[in-house]
């Protein structure tokens, strides 16, 4: 519970901001 969870909830977080971000623009695109 140390320095690699937080880097994995850094990574976590950004590998989901990104397929949101990709899931909002394949959304718009339909």
């Amino acid at each position: 519970m140390g320095m690699g969870s937080a880097l994995e909830t850094l990574c976590g977080q950004a590998f989901g901001a990104g397929r949101l971000r990709m899931l909002g623009i394949y959304m718009q695109s339909q």
